[in-house]
């Protein structure tokens, strides 16, 4: 009995541990999502923080500068989350934008850092 009570008491800690996706209110602006993916990057909330970035990627495609930005953020936050060969496709991925014809117009930094973190 003793140990049945252990095994339900583990059980309901794990599950109340569980978070759910956050919804997203589709209607934000692009600097909303942005602050609100940054914040939740800063709490260690990484898949919310993806989350904020793929709806501005959905939903602002044609605003190419923060697009690069959004893929970087994603790329980055699954490098720190371990996941190295995803991220190297992802930072890839993005390098390919800025050999393409309107690079000019892309913020350098995506790129650059990019470039540095395929080095590790």
């Amino acid at each position: 009995m003793k140990k049945l009570v252990i095994l339900l008491t583990v059980v309901i800690l794990f599950s109340s541990c569980v978070t759910k996706p956050q919804e997203i209110d589709e209607s934000l602006n692009p600097a909303e999502l942005f602050q609100l993916a940054q914040a939740a990057s800063e709490s260690k909330n990484y898949d919310t923080a993806i989350n904020y970035y793929e709806v501005f990627i959905r939903n602002y495609s044609d605003d190419i500068q923060r697009l690069v930005e959004a893929e970087y953020e994603i790329a980055f936050i699954t490098y720190k989350q371990g996941d190295k060969n995803r991220a190297k496709n992802l930072f890839t991925s993005l390098l390919k934008r800025y050999e393409g014809d309107g690079s000019q117009v892309l913020p350098a930094w995506p790129m650059v850092l990019s470039q540095k973190l395929l080095k590790k």
